[in-house]
């Protein structure tokens, strides 16, 4: 990472992933679901405690083939035109499924990151949901329906 900019490896998993999902079965706990265990107990002796937050970050499942994960933050604005080197290194060969690894940088806003459309989706559907109760509400208001009333009943018209 070019010098001047730091890049934060820190809080990049979810919360409850770093807080249960990857912590050890405590020994209490272990002891008393035994039969719950006992695969686990066999196959590995004793589980520690997973840090290590880009493995919790690579272990989280995507969606979709195409995918992104997050590996850090750089929190501080990086001016136009700052040209940025990363050295990258060569732990996963993915040629063998025809893989591709890529480096994003990326920013977000208060919506969201690179794709704006589902917070805007959200915006207008929740804006809409908003409007037809108001006009439910005022039709409610000028034109009650008395409760229990059978006129609108299909049945009740033969």
């Amino acid at each position: 990472m070019t010098p001047g900019f730091q890049m934060l490896e820190t809080d990049i998993s979810w919360e409850s992933d770093r807080e249960s999902k990857f912590k050890a079965v405590p020994p209490a706990e272990k002891a008393a679901n035994m039969d719950r265990y006992q695969f686990i107990n066999q196959t590995y002796p004793e589980i520690q405690d997973v840090t290590n937050e880009h493995f919790i970050v690579w272990m989280r499942t995507a969606a979709l083939p195409n995918f992104r994960k997050l590996y850090g933050r750089i929190e501080t604005d990086i001016p136009q035109n700052t040209e940025l080197s990363f050295q990258i290194g060569r732990n996963f060969v993915v040629s063998s499924f025809d893989g591709k690894k890529k480096l994003v940088l990326s920013t977000t806003s208060w919506i969201g990151g690179k794709n704006s459309f589902l917070g805007i989706a959200y915006i207008i559907v929740g804006g809409a949901c908003l409007l037809l109760s108001a006009l439910f509400f005022v039709k409610e208001l000028y034109c009650p329906r008395k409760p229990g009333d059978v006129r609108y009943l299909r049945w009740s018209q033969r």
